[in-house]
């Protein structure tokens, strides 16, 4: 695990909308991680405020024994519970290849909200739209 600047975050699509401000007020509350291939970065029930972006690698999405979707570079994962009240996982997530994710604390996330609540709007924008879009 290790920590990441304003300009790692703007490798990603879906993090490259935020301004500079907003990306420097939380960057200290993401981390740059590694997986190798088969271990399980989020399980189904479990209870945990993390968002993730694939930097590299393949991730493969299930519920019980039903494949919902791979992911990939680009794609995220975990906004769902970052924005419940509950922080429920709703799938399991399991690397299928050595994979480098960014991984958002929700305090990251919710000093968003407060301190750039436009750039918040955009992200909950485009986490809308990726959900819409399966």
């Amino acid at each position: 695990m290790s920590s990441v600047t304003p300009d790692d975050l703007r490798i990603t699509a879906l993090l490259s909308q935020l301004d500079d401000s907003a990306l420097k007020d939380i960057a200290p509350f993401v981390t740059s991680e590694s997986y190798l291939s088969g271990r399980t970065l989020v399980r189904e029930g479990d209870v945990e405020y993390v968002f993730y972006v694939i930097r590299s690698g393949r991730l493969e999405v299930t519920t019980g024994s039903e494949l919902l979707r791979s992911l990939g570079p680009g794609d995220f994962f975990g906004e769902l519970a970052l924005m419940s009240d509950e922080g429920k996982r709703t799938a399991t997530v399991t690397a299928r290849d050595d994979v480098e994710v960014l991984a958002m604390l929700g305090t990251g996330f919710r000093r968003l909200q407060v301190e750039h609540p436009a750039a918040a709007r955009a992200l909950r924008a485009a986490i809308d739209e990726r959900l819409s879009t399966g």
